[in-house]
Protein backbone atom coordinates (compact mmCIF):
# COMPACT_ATOMS: atom_id res chain seq x y z
CA UNK A 1 0.00 0.00 0.00
CA UNK A 2 1.91 3.25 -1.19
CA UNK A 3 1.88 6.08 1.43
CA UNK A 4 -0.61 8.91 1.47
CA UNK A 5 0.57 12.46 -0.15
CA UNK A 6 1.68 14.99 1.93
CA UNK A 7 -0.79 17.92 3.22
CA UNK A 8 0.34 21.80 2.53
CA UNK A 9 0.61 23.13 5.96
CA UNK A 10 -1.23 26.14 4.95
CA UNK A 11 -4.45 25.50 3.19
CA UNK A 12 -4.18 21.45 3.78
CA UNK A 13 -4.30 20.40 0.35
CA UNK A 14 -2.74 17.22 -0.83
CA UNK A 15 0.38 17.90 -2.77
CA UNK A 16 3.27 16.29 -4.20
CA UNK A 17 4.63 14.25 -7.10
CA UNK A 18 5.80 10.31 -7.29
CA UNK A 19 9.44 10.21 -7.15
CA UNK A 20 9.91 7.65 -10.22
CA UNK A 21 13.44 6.29 -11.00
CA UNK A 22 13.81 5.52 -14.00
CA UNK A 23 15.88 2.41 -15.32
CA UNK A 24 17.57 1.40 -18.71
CA UNK A 25 16.48 -2.04 -19.68
CA UNK A 26 17.92 -4.09 -22.38
CA UNK A 27 16.79 -7.75 -24.32
CA UNK A 28 17.32 -9.65 -27.35
CA UNK A 29 15.03 -8.85 -30.31
CA UNK A 30 14.02 -12.76 -30.23
CA UNK A 31 13.10 -12.49 -27.04
CA UNK A 32 10.15 -11.08 -24.56
CA UNK A 33 10.64 -7.86 -22.97
CA UNK A 34 11.84 -9.32 -19.01
CA UNK A 35 9.07 -8.88 -16.20
CA UNK A 36 9.61 -6.43 -14.09
CA UNK A 37 10.78 -8.81 -10.45
CA UNK A 38 11.74 -5.68 -8.02
CA UNK A 39 10.32 -4.39 -4.77
CA UNK A 40 9.13 -0.93 -5.96
CA UNK A 41 5.90 -0.04 -7.96
CA UNK A 42 6.03 -0.99 -11.50
CA UNK A 43 4.88 2.43 -13.32
CA UNK A 44 5.65 2.25 -16.90
CA UNK A 45 7.80 1.55 -19.93
CA UNK A 46 8.94 4.47 -21.76
CA UNK A 47 10.53 4.88 -25.29
CA UNK A 48 10.96 1.44 -26.22
CA UNK A 49 13.36 1.23 -29.80
CA UNK A 50 14.98 -1.27 -31.88
CA UNK A 51 18.87 -0.81 -31.87
CA UNK A 52 21.32 -2.25 -33.83
CA UNK A 53 25.18 -2.54 -34.31
CA UNK A 54 27.61 -2.89 -36.95
CA UNK A 55 31.08 -3.72 -37.36
CA UNK A 56 33.44 -0.83 -37.32
CA UNK A 57 36.36 0.28 -38.51
CA UNK A 58 39.02 3.34 -37.78
CA UNK A 59 38.32 6.10 -40.60
CA UNK A 60 41.31 6.89 -42.30
CA UNK A 61 39.71 10.43 -43.33
CA UNK A 62 38.64 11.21 -39.91
CA UNK A 63 41.77 10.75 -37.06
CA UNK A 64 40.53 8.89 -34.68
CA UNK A 65 36.82 8.47 -35.14
CA UNK A 66 35.59 4.67 -36.48
CA UNK A 67 33.24 4.20 -39.52
CA UNK A 68 31.10 1.51 -40.36
CA UNK A 69 33.02 -1.04 -43.14
CA UNK A 70 31.43 -1.35 -46.35
CA UNK A 71 29.55 -3.61 -47.13
CA UNK A 72 27.80 -3.07 -43.48
CA UNK A 73 27.54 -5.79 -41.57
CA UNK A 74 25.32 -6.52 -38.73
CA UNK A 75 27.33 -7.57 -35.27
CA UNK A 76 23.86 -6.80 -32.85
CA UNK A 77 20.14 -6.03 -32.67
CA UNK A 78 18.37 -5.42 -29.42
CA UNK A 79 15.96 -3.81 -27.67
CA UNK A 80 15.82 -1.17 -25.58
CA UNK A 81 13.30 1.09 -22.97
CA UNK A 82 13.19 2.82 -20.07
CA UNK A 83 11.16 1.30 -17.03
CA UNK A 84 9.87 3.74 -14.49
CA UNK A 85 9.68 2.34 -10.85
CA UNK A 86 8.24 4.32 -7.87
CA UNK A 87 8.88 2.77 -4.25
CA UNK A 88 5.46 3.75 -2.85
CA UNK A 89 7.05 6.41 -0.04
CA UNK A 90 8.95 9.50 -1.63
CA UNK A 91 7.26 12.17 -3.05
CA UNK A 92 8.93 15.05 -5.35
CA UNK A 93 7.78 17.94 -3.64
CA UNK A 94 9.29 21.78 -4.15
CA UNK A 95 8.37 23.83 -1.61
CA UNK A 96 8.10 21.77 1.47
CA UNK A 97 5.95 21.48 3.81
CA UNK A 98 3.40 23.81 1.45
CA UNK A 99 2.04 22.82 -1.84
CA UNK A 100 3.24 25.40 -3.54
CA UNK A 101 5.46 28.96 -3.32
CA UNK A 102 1.87 31.15 -2.58
CA UNK A 103 0.80 29.33 0.43
CA UNK A 104 4.63 29.57 1.96
CA UNK A 105 4.68 33.20 1.29
CA UNK A 106 0.57 33.65 2.94
CA UNK A 107 1.55 31.87 5.39
CA UNK A 108 5.11 33.86 6.49
CA UNK A 109 3.23 37.08 5.93
CA UNK A 110 0.49 35.58 8.37
CA UNK A 111 2.77 34.37 10.99
CA UNK A 112 4.45 37.73 10.45
CA UNK A 113 1.77 40.08 10.67
CA UNK A 114 0.40 38.23 13.60
CA UNK A 115 3.50 38.69 15.85
CA UNK A 116 3.75 42.59 14.65
CA UNK A 117 0.57 43.09 15.96
CA UNK A 118 0.93 40.94 19.01
CA UNK A 119 4.35 42.92 19.65
CA UNK A 120 2.73 46.31 19.43
CA UNK A 121 3.51 48.62 22.19
CA UNK A 122 1.38 51.57 23.13
CA UNK A 123 2.65 54.96 23.98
Amino acid sequence: MPKPRPTCAYCGKDYGQRDVRSMPLKWACDEPKPAYTGNHIHIRDRFERKNQEFEMEPSPVLQGYMVPKKPLKLVKEYMTCDRETWDGETYFTRYDPFCTLRCALAYARNAYNTNRIRNRTYA
